[in-house]
């Protein structure tokens, strides 16, 4: 929805009087709290692609498009 547009353009699309972006570290911060907080681990992957699972390529995403795509789901059918 964003792509390519301006904060101003973004703005209008959603209805907006302002547009900030949040920095990944605030909000990690903010989801964690900044001291007593037991979780170790945060998972960012959608907004930095670093999953901590380990393990997740480029070709591991691209099969997975692949065969859950419309054309893969025929294919597989038949």
């Amino acid at each position: 929805m964003a792509y390519g547009k301006t904060n101003d353009e973004i703005c209008q699309a959603i209805g907006a009087d302002w547009l900030i972006y949040q920095d990944l570290g605030d909000l990690v911060d903010a989801c964690t709290g900044t001291s007593g907080s037991q979780i170790e681990e945060f998972d960012c992957s959608c907004f930095n692609g670093i999953y901590v699972t380990g393990g997740i390529t480029e070709e591991y995403l691209s099969r997975i498009s692949r065969t859950r795509s419309d054309s893969g789901k025929e294919q597989a059918s038949v």
